[in-house]
């Protein structure tokens, strides 16, 4: 395997890559970019990480 290939930000700058060139060339509308990108990025995530972590402790707002 690469070196290129084994960095952890190898996926993530694919993603990123991918996504503007989605929104540069308008191959797709901008709404269905946006959701893929939104997608992958939550399917690159750990399944086990609540989104709202915190948001409703009451202790924290005090």
């Amino acid at each position: 395997m690469s070196l290129w290939l084994s960095h952890p930000l190898f996926l993530p700058f694919i993603i990123v890559g991918v996504t503007i060139l989605l929104w540069a060339t308008s191959l797709l509308p901008e709404f269905m970019t946006a959701l893929l990108f939104f997608a992958a990025v939550v399917a690159m995530g750990p399944g086990k990480v609540p989104a709202r972590r915190g948001c409703c402790d009451v202790s924290r707002w005090r």
